[in-house]
């Protein structure tokens, strides 16, 4: 198995939560901002936000769907990776892209201002160490201003990054169970013990995320044999 292999239904995956995302933050925005309602809306509420309970015209379901797909895909890279590599190839995929990302923020403010018309959503920082903190998504755990909001879900992904980093590239079926559940061990403590500090506090908050994230990770190792089914059921349970 090649670590590039694609699985074709995590593309349908996450083409549907890409597309409840962009309906959450774009359609029904601009529609309640205009005040104005449309019959696919009414529609899309009646009969899927609604029967099922979900939050933020289920833009909130797509991120989650984001998540499980890359607990998914991280946790098979990650055993074609050294730590190192593995590292270093996610500073790669998200620093450069955050700073383009920035950069863009910048500019178009800038054009903004000019034609008196309003920033940009989820620009909340300014100052020059607003964008260092949220370049390197320091600003969630210590309640810095968002240079844009966004990003929040980056440092999800960051946590889930260090924790496969940790434990690496095991090929044993017993180590890959051990590891896992001291990953949610891990997640689970610290959320217990959350209420030390407001960073601390801070952190739990992101980490509650973190558990859609490994439930990706779990569901990977049962379906791809890495692990038994049995164990996999036992931990998704957990």
């Amino acid at each position: 198995m090649d670590k590039r292999e694609h699985f074709e239904w995590i593309s349908l995956l996450r083409a549907i939560a890409m597309l409840l995302v962009v309906w959450a933050h774009l359609g029904s925005w601009w529609l309640s901002q205009n005040q104005v309602m449309s019959d696919l809306q009414v529609y899309y509420h009646k009969f899927f936000v609604e029967p099922f309970y979900l939050y933020q015209e289920a833009g909130h379901l797509g991120v989650l769907i984001f998540f499980l797909v890359s607990g998914w895909v991280i946790t098979h890279v990650s055993f074609y990776e050294t730590r190192k590599e593995f590292l270093i190839r996610r500073f790669f995929r998200i620093i450069p892209t955050l700073c383009l990302t920035f950069l863009l923020v910048v500019i178009t403010n800038k054009i903004n201002m000019e034609l008196n018309l309003p920033t940009l959503l989820g620009h909340e920082g300014d100052r020059w160490i607003d964008y260092i903190y949220s370049l390197f998504l320091i600003n969630y755990y210590i309640d810095a201003p968002a240079v844009l909001t966004v990003t929040w879900t980056l440092a999800i992904e960051g946590i889930f990054y260090v924790l496969t980093a940790i434990f690496i590239n095991v090929k044993d079926k017993r180590d890959l169970c051990k590891n896992t559940w001291n990953m949610l061990w891990i997640v689970s403590l610290f959320i217990m013990i959350s209420s030390i500090s407001a960073i601390t506090i801070n952190i739990a908050k992101l980490l509650v995320f973190v558990i859609y994230i490994l439930l990706g990770r779990i569901a990977y190792l049962g379906f791809m044999k890495k692990i038994d089914l049995q164990s996999a059921g036992i931990l998704a349970s957990a």
